[in-house]
C-alpha cells in the first residue's frame, strides 16, 4: 500500500501544481484531481495514513534535496489540507 500511496501523492501533488500551456489540459488536470478527490471520500482510516505518510515523505526529502521542488512541497501540502479537510 505504501508505493501506491507514494504514486498517489506525487501525482496529486503534480497534477495540482504543473503549468499547462493550453486552458484545455489545465481543465483535464482539474477533472483527473476532482474524480481523484472523490473516490478518496471513501478511504478507510489506514488508507489515509499511508496517504499522508506518503505526502509528508515527498515533502521531507524535497525540503532535503539540493534543488527543493517548491511545486511537489506546496502541491504535497495541498493533499494534506484536502485530507484533512475530508477528514470524517
Amino acid at each position: 500500500m505504501n508505493s501506491l500511496a507514494n504514486a498517489l501523492a506525487y501525482a496529486m501533488a503534480y497534477l495540482g501544481t504543473v503549468a499547462r500551456e493550453s486552458e484545455a489540459d489545465e481543465d483535464n488536470d482539474a477533472d483527473a484531481l476532482e474524480s481523484i478527490a472523490a473516490e478518496l471520500a471513501s478511504i478507510t482510516p489506514r488508507e489515509r495514513q499511508a496517504l499522508q505518510d506518503a505526502a509528508k515523505l515527498a515533502i521531507s526529502s524535497e525540503e532535503t534535496s539540493e534543488s527543493p521542488n517548491y511545486s511537489l512541497i506546496n502541491g504535497c501540502n495541498d493533499v494534506l489540507e484536502h485530507l484533512k479537510e475530508t477528514e470524517d
